[in-house]
């Protein structure tokens, strides 16, 4: 196990040419795995972004729009190549990434019906373990990763709860997409969508909302186990509106 070595074991020197995926040479402290797995951090990024040349250690998510990539916080992301550093698997990493997002989480603040985490640029990436604390009913989570430093959720309790969480899930996209202006949707968020958590599961959910006369009316597209998830909250706030009528 590379990463809980004993310190009398001397790391292995960095290689000419082995540095960050972008080109530059690392520096010589990450050869040092104690100094390295306090760092060891997962960040989220569309696919798309990742580097050319030396593949990061990444994992797919969604489909392979979103891929998981393990970084050394704010120095390089790792690749292959920089595991005889530290003399360890792929799976260690990712155990010891996941452990530092649990020591670092940042708080989760509810708003309306939904849960919002902000923090540093590997906030988004504690949505790997979204089951630790989010405690996610029968039916699931659905957060919206917006920006790397931005994780929200409501949660999936019932019908009334629903439309009130996703009215305001959605109201927040909308005004964080006017915030940064006509180009915010393809431009700087991490992912415009939403994600639906179910057990160990993650699908991708498209969403949006008009606002109309008497109540906002909800569009989804997603997968038939979503749709009848949807269909059943949905139904069930109807049920609660009507009792409450006089």
């Amino acid at each position: 196990m590379g990463l809980f070595r004993r310190k009398e074991d001397a790391p292995v020197a960095a290689a000419e040419g082995t540095g960050s995926p972008a080109g530059a040479a690392a520096p010589e402290w990450v050869t040092d795995a104690e100094r390295v797995r306090p760092l060891l951090r997962v960040r989220l990024m569309p696919s798309a972004g990742l580097p050319a040349g030396r593949a990061p250690v990444s994992k797919p998510l969604l489909g392979g729009d979103l891929a998981a990539v393990l970084e050394v916080q704010d120095t390089m992301a790792v690749t292959p190549d920089h595991l005889p550093w530290w003399g360890a698997e792929p799976e260690e990493l990712w155990t010891v990434a996941l452990h530092n997002a649990r020591v670092r989480q940042p708080p989760v603040e509810a708003r309306d019906g939904v849960h919002v985490m902000t923090g540093d640029a590997y906030t988004a990436g504690n949505l790997l373990r979204i089951r630790e604390f989010a405690a996610p009913p029968q039916d699931g989570v659905l957060v919206w990763v917006p920006r790397p430093e931005v994780l929200m959720f409501t949660r999936l309790t019932d019908g009334p709860s629903f439309v009130s969480g996703l009215h305001s899930l959605l109201g927040m996209r909308r005004l964080d997409t006017a915030r940064g202006g006509p180009d915010a949707a393809a431009g700087t968020p991490l992912y415009k969508d939403m994600i639906w958590c179910r057990g160990k599961t993650m699908q991708w959910v498209g969403a949006s909302v008009q606002e109309g006369p008497k109540a906002p009316h909800f569009s989804f597209t997603g997968s038939s186990a979503f749709v009848e998830v949807f269909h059943r909250l949905m139904d069930q706030a109807v049920d609660a509106s009507q009792a409450r009528r006089p």
